[in-house]
């Protein structure tokens, strides 16, 4: 097991690519697929506007979201097309992950933090509730923190005090857990300890599960 997680108190988990698998790049071959024009150049534009990040704090709900893209691909892929590609990039969340999160739920005090929205967030607690007869996200952390619900984002910094905070937790007493670079520079920032996930380091070699 690795020693920062042997000492911490308390754990703070990312969501996407740390428990779930994702493919993002799943969604953008679906709509290059499906949409009869210069998807690229559309899909640069949206990224422009912001849309995505706004819509991972609520900025825009998600039927405003799915219409906005339906909207900037002319119409051509539907409303309920879209969504299901949207979803693609959602994968599997691998059995060991979610003993290992229910373990260390026993063990410390652990929170899930994770930029996210409405969409993915249904999907994914239905799919845990089908494949592993658990009530979603929510028992399997002592609370869970998704950036749509907050209006707030890794790796805005206030996220990550509002956790501590709420807590009482001391940042050296606590890990959190991540892919992005960005988002764990944030967390070192504020004197939390922090494991990037990179290459192939998982969760399950991080806990030796």
């Amino acid at each position: 097991m690795n020693p920062l997680i042997k000492e911490a108190k308390n754990i703070i988990f990312d969501l996407g690519a740390v428990i779930i698998n994702i493919t993002p790049e799943a969604v953008v071959n679906a709509f290059k697929s499906a949409y009869k024009g210069d998807f690229e150049t559309t899909y640069k534009e949206l990224v422009a506007t912001g849309i995505f990040e706004d819509y991972e704090i609520e900025k825009v709900n998600s039927t405003q979201f799915l219409a906005a893209i339906y909207h900037a691909l002319d119409g051509q892929i539907s409303l309920q097309e879209i969504e299901v590609i949207w979803n693609k990039m959602l994968l599997d969340i691998p059995p060991k992950r979610i003993k290992i999160l229910q373990e260390q739920k026993q063990l410390k005090n652990s929170y899930l933090c994770s930029n996210t929205n409405e969409i993915h967030i249904d999907v994914i607690n239905q799919y845990i509730k089908e494949e592993f007869n658990v009530d979603g996200l929510a028992p399997l952390f002592h609370q869970v923190y998704l950036s749509y619900k907050l209006g707030i984002r890794k790796p805005n910094p206030a996220i990550f005090e509002l956790i501590l905070n709420e807590h009482q937790l001391i940042p050296s007493e606590t890990v959190f857990i991540d892919d992005s670079a960005e988002h764990i520079a944030t967390a070192n920032k504020l004197g939390i300890q922090t494991i990037h996930l990179t290459g192939d380091l998982t969760l399950e070699k991080i806990f030796n599960a």
